[in-house]
């Protein structure tokens, strides 16, 4: 199995040998409003990946728009499973090759912790190389909403039966704010079809991996 370098600019990271464990998790409020919320950019990402319109504004490329063809046949009405993805702070020291992130401020601690999280869907895309990649950023979405009560990032990873899985992650500003991002993995390297599987693949990582529970 390939294994995940999550990469961020100017940032030397290294493979964690900690494995997080696999929990569920009961959604309530505020991880109700990120359900919801998540759901949302999926279905607007959906509405890109089926546009050609909004395609041939991005690319010509053949092999580009045959990656987004394909995936613009999937099913996004209703995920099959839902993961929540975290890195600890022990993990985010490890990925920066840093022993000790002290040294910064804690207000580019943040941006540091927000680059690698930001990071994860994108560096899974370039595993299938850098057509998958690009056929993943011209699709990938964002939005800003207010969710009181969220103090920490985090990264959704909604799954389907016959379509590609999604990430969206979750960065917290200022005043409750939230920010947003869903990402489609294209990348036929990563299977998501169980937890063990979505923890196997992080396992370098420290991602402590939950499956949340679907609201009827």
């Amino acid at each position: 199995m390939k294994h995940l370098k999550i990469l961020v600019p100017a940032i030397s990271l290294s493979a964690l040998l900690f494995l997080g464990a696999c929990n569920s998790k009961i959604t309530s409020s505020p991880a109700s409003e990120l359900y919801s919320q998540g759901l949302a950019l999926v279905s607007e990402m959906n509405e890109a990946i089926q546009s050609e319109a909004w395609v041939s504004l991005f690319t010509g490329d053949p092999a580009v728009r045959e990656i987004l063809s394909n995936a613009g046949q999937g099913d996004f009405s209703q995920p099959k499973a839902v993961y929540e993805i975290q890195f600890s702070d022990q993990a985010v020291t490890s990925l920066t090759g840093q022993t000790d992130l002290s040294g910064f401020s804690e207000s580019l601690q943040k941006r540091i912790h927000a680059a690698i999280q930001s990071a994860a869907a994108n560096q899974i895309n370039a595993l299938d190389g850098a057509e998958t990649l690009a056929a993943a950023s011209i699709c990938t979405v964002s939005d800003t909403f207010v969710c009181d009560g969220l103090t920490e990032n985090t990264l959704y990873l909604y799954t389907y039966e016959n379509a590609a899985p999604v990430m969206v992650s979750f960065v917290v500003g200022q005043d409750s704010a939230v920010l947003a991002t869903g990402v489609p993995i294209l990348s036929d390297s990563f299977s998501p079809d169980s937890p063990e599987n979505v923890q196997l693949f992080l396992e370098g990582f420290g991602a402590q991996v939950s499956e949340i529970t679907i609201p009827d």
